[in-house]
């Protein structure tokens, strides 16, 4: 039986012999195949889906803060759990930490740390409200007492990669509004005899209005985000009202007899109004845009040295920028 020259030959043989003969062709469609590689969007694990604390042993699956249970409510410290329910006005202690792979707030809830240090670390945020507003000052009390200043707003630090419909708020209180002065007494009436004569006397003058309290001034926001930011406010602080002098004293009466006539004293001036009070100044809010990878790795370094918020604070300060925004 005849024998060909290419009997024995594999489909491998054959396709080296084309290789080596054409060799530029061969070349460009294996480049052409890599760079597809390359362009192709293999699919990534969203920022928002972040496993932050799969480091940690044995997390807590799942933390509810409830404004209604407060006994309930972590003191002073870290809180760290896989989700962070939070349900109704949670107040906590400053400083305070949360963080979490989501937290998640109910309808008309917040959590609030007035004037205080608030540090937040979560990939996912639903429906947040963080709030370390000043309080509002007390309105005075007492007659031609003043009002009580408004509260400076604290310091909020927030790195997360989606805060799906959330606000962060650090602005001043409001004054609050001055009581209205007392009333002054009343003058003395005339007297027409028998027994002698005296003269009828004007109201004497109201006291003056308690002093508007003054607004206070915004705090200070800082965003770190990947994908979204939250809506941040820094607004400062509304002065209160002045109070109004008080009435002046009616005036005494006149009168008419045996010793002569007199007519009615007219009732005294109103009291000075008390001074107005000043607006706080305008806080400071601040967005930077950045990898959250790097967030990651700041807390995770952060974690491992068990050191004080103040130095994760620092680590989320150095992380490089892709952008920033002052507001």
């Amino acid at each position: 039986m005849a024998v060909t020259e290419h009997d024995g030959y594999s489909n491998f043989d054959q396709l080296r012999d084309f290789a080596v003969a054409h060799p530029w062709p061969i070349a460009i469609a294996v480049l052409s195949f890599l760079w597809l590689l390359v362009l192709i969007p293999w699919p990534t694990t969203p920022d928002a889906q972040t496993n932050l604390i799969e480091t940690i042993k044995s997390p807590i699956e799942e933390i509810t803060l409830d404004a209604a249970r407060p006994q309930d409510l972590p003191g002073e410290g870290v809180i760290t759990a896989k989700k962070i329910r939070v349900t109704g006005h949670v107040l906590l202690t400053s400083p305070a930490v949360l963080i979490a792979n989501e937290i998640e707030f109910s309808p008309n809830s917040r959590i609030w740390v007035p004037s205080g240090d608030l540090t937040i670390i979560a990939p996912h945020i639903v429906h947040g409200a963080f709030d370390v507003s000043g309080s509002n000052g007390r309105d005075g009390r007492s007659a031609g007492s003043a009002g009580q200043d408004g509260a400076t707003g604290g310091s909020i630090y927030i790195a997360t990669a989606d805060p799906t419909d959330s606000i962060v708020e650090a602005n001043g209180g409001n004054g609050g509004n001055g009581q209205r002065g007392y009333a002054g007494a009343a003058g003395r009436p005339g007297y027409c005899g028998p027994h002698g004569f005296g003269l009828a006397e004007r109201g004497k003058i109201g006291g003056d209005g308690g002093d508007a309290g003054n607004g206070g001034s915004g705090g200070v926001v800082t965003v770190w985000y990947s994908t979204a930011q939250p809506r941040v406010s820094a607004n400062e602080g509304k002065p209160g009202l002045a109070g109004r002098g008080g009435n002046g004293g009616k005036g005494g009466a006149g009168c008419r007899g045996v010793r002569g006539a007199q007519p009615a004293q007219s009732s005294g001036n109103e009291g000075a109004t008390g001074r107005i009070g000043n607006a706080g100044s305008r806080g400071v809010a601040s967005a930077r845009h950045v990898n959250f990878d790097s967030v990651v790795a700041a807390y995770e370094a952060w974690s491992k040295q068990s050191a004080t918020v103040a130095v994760l604070r620092d680590r989320l300060s150095a992380l490089p920028i892709v952008e920033i925004a002052e507001r």
